[in-house]
């Protein structure tokens, strides 16, 4: 089967869009997959410093209620 000009250059046009549609599709992909380990990675700090946090709300609560203890028995 033998191709004329204008079809040959239709053809190379078409393989031409299909290649750069490839790359912005491959370029989408990865550049959503960065963006979803950045995100994760911030909700894995988010989730540390919060339980940091939490940790220390225990631990001045405990200390409140054990100072109520001393003054309680203080008075």
């Amino acid at each position: 089967m033998r191709l004329d000009g204008g079809a040959m250059k239709k053809r190379v046009k078409y393989c031409f869009i299909d290649v750069v549609f490839s790359a912005v599709l491959v370029f989408c992909v990865s550049l959503l997959s960065s963006c979803s380990l950045y995100l994760d990675h911030q909700e894995n700090q988010m989730r540390e410093q919060f339980s940091q946090h939490f940790d220390i709300f225990v631990e001045l609560v405990a200390m409140h209620k054990q100072d109520e203890k001393f003054s309680v028995i203080d008075s």
